[in-house]
């Protein structure tokens, strides 16, 4: 964790805002991309969905909140 103290807090801030709209562009590009294959008449897409946890404590800004 000591890594973490020498970057600024907002910089930290930043990145955990980011976040959510990281993850709806991710979904939307999914969903547009899965649309557009079934319009081409290519059938049901297989769509796989990976996801990622990270450990509350290698995020000390959130616990702060």
């Amino acid at each position: 964790m000591t890594i973490y103290k020498y970057v600024p807090q907002n910089l930290t801030g930043a990145i955990v805002k980011a976040n959510p709209i990281r993850k709806d562009f991710a979904a939307g590009e999914m969903l547009q991309m899965t649309w557009d294959h079934m319009y081409a008449g290519k059938g049901n897409p297989v769509v796989g969905v990976c996801c990622l946890m990270v450990d509350f404590r290698s995020q000390p800004n959130t616990l702060s909140k």
